[in-house]
């Protein structure tokens, strides 16, 4: 069986999707929590259906793009703050551009910390990012950004995919639940992530999937009711 990794270039393929462009959609270009974020993203993407999306911190925006090619979402934005980067992807989105169906795909430059983010405020059904928790001094911005763009409707969410990486996780979890947020964490998330996740540890199958790490992916799931001030974050590991 494929690993995440291949599973998520695959789902670009089945949809004809291949990018074009060769701007950055490389192996290298994606940490190993994006590639289980696009894995993630293709096997749930049902909950994406008709629902506007998010993509912080995206790097070279491979969930963006998956979720953009295979989920039948209203909207995909791809937002990072590099601006090198957002040019990439922009040059990716125009490469594939009949590649989407009716989804409309943007990028997006985004600093957690600017200040004038009105026009997307509460926009988004949907914010998923990888590997974004490891930024100790912007996990405020960050919680902060997840709670002025997500939507108030009940059923709005944020999924986020990181390595524990030290403390990091832990001390954005604490800044989320100073900030009004709660959460669960649940580690078996995904049957196929965490046979391969298993098998990396135990040494069986290390060559299937090489830039995998035995800190690896954590998701967290951000809601918002538009009955209550404070979003809710549900948090599912890996490790």
């Amino acid at each position: 069986m494929a690993s995440p990794e291949q599973s998520s270039r695959t789902c670009l393929k089945m949809a004809a999707t291949v990018l074009r462009s060769q701007h950055c959609l490389s192996h290298e270009g994606n940490w190993p929590s994006e590639d289980v974020l696009a894995h993630y993203c293709f096997s749930h993407r049902d909950i994406f259906r008709s629902k506007k999306v998010i993509e912080l911190g995206s790097g070279y925006g491979l969930a963006g793009f998956v979720i953009a090619a295979v989920t039948e979402a209203s909207e995909v934005v791809i937002s990072d703050g590099n601006p090198q980067v957002v040019d990439y992807t922009q040059r990716n989105i125009e490469a594939n551009s009949g590649a989407f169906g009716d989804t409309v795909v943007k990028s997006m430059m985004l600093h957690w910390n600017q200040e004038d983010t009105s026009s997307v405020a509460d926009t988004f059904d949907i914010i998923v990012a990888s590997d974004c928790t490891f930024f100790k001094d912007f996990h405020r911005d960050l919680v902060r950004t997840v709670k002025h763009l997500l939507s108030k409707t009940e059923s709005s969410q944020a999924l986020f995919l990181s390595p524990k990486r030290g403390n990091s996780l832990d001390l954005f979890l604490e800044v989320a639940e100073e900030n009004g947020l709660h959460f669960t964490v649940t580690e078996n998330y995904d049957k196929e992530v965490w046979k391969r996740h298993e098998g990396f540890l135990n040494g069986s199958d290390k060559d299937s999937w090489p830039s995998y790490e035995t800190d690896s992916t954590i998701l967290i799931h951000e809601g918002s009711n538009e009955c209550e001030a404070d979003a809710a974050i549900h948090v599912k590991s890996d490790d």
